[in-house]
């Protein structure tokens, strides 16, 4: 019977120790839904903030830039909502959920009454 070299040798210990390293690893923390739900609100609210900013009274309003805000408000309010679905009632996602749907209506009014849209 052959025996292995001593680099072979290192080399399955290594392999064997690397393999044991990445079992004792617990996996990564899944986020909380009221945290992933916070961040969608945040950058809702930004773009709220963007889209009452806009150029919608003036004479020339850019319409595109302003459905595709509205559009985006109310595609994060859906998420938001999504992540709430099956929470506790007292979850901090189901106030973010109506937040979300409220910002969402006042951005699609915005955007009718001066686009169309």
């Amino acid at each position: 019977m052959k025996l292995a070299t001593p680099a072979l040798a290192r080399s399955i210990a290594l392999a064997v120790a690397l393999a044991g390293c990445a079992r004792a690893t617990p996996p990564p923390a899944l986020r909380p839904a009221s945290d992933e739900a916070g961040a969608d609100l945040r950058l809702q609210q930004e773009l709220e903030v963007e889209l009452s900013t806009s150029n919608l009274q003036s004479g020339r309003p850019d319409c595109g830039r302003a459905c595709d805000l509205a559009t985006r408000i109310c595609f994060l309010a859906g998420r938001i909502c999504t992540l709430a679905e099956g929470q506790a009632p007292d979850d901090p996602t189901q106030a973010q959920c109506r937040d979300g749907r409220a910002r969402c209506q006042r951005a699609r009014a915005l955007v009718k009454s001066r686009c169309g849209c």
